[in-house]
């Protein structure tokens, strides 16, 4: 892994670590940064993957939206794309929801 890899990758292991989603280290890189699915876990998977993606993308680092809901619907629908059990919310101003796990 490149040096400038380590914060977006720790910083979406400890985003989804808060959450309650727990990997070992070496194993939540594999998924987010190497794409290797988790077999048995594999929404969680796509959670970590779904944060490290926003949190390394270069384009999302320069790019300044217009507006917080802007930033949040754009993050929101990359996070749940990711997900079977949710979507984004509709840009018709509807509350923005996230599933929740069982």
């Amino acid at each position: 892994m490149r040096r400038w890899q380590w914060l977006p990758f720790f910083e979406a292991y400890f985003s989804n670590f808060i959450e309650g989603t727990e990997f070992g280290v070496d194993e939540a890189r594999r998924i987010a940064v190497d794409g290797v699915p988790f077999a048995g876990r594999l929404e969680d998977g796509l959670d970590i993957t779904a944060t490290y993606r926003l949190a390394v993308n270069p384009a999302d680092q320069v790019r300044v939206p217009t507006s917080g809901e802007e930033l949040v619907r754009a993050h929101h629908s990359l996070q749940c794309s990711s997900s079977n059990n949710a979507g984004p919310a509709p840009s018709t101003g509807a509350p923005m929801t996230h599933r929740t796990r069982s």
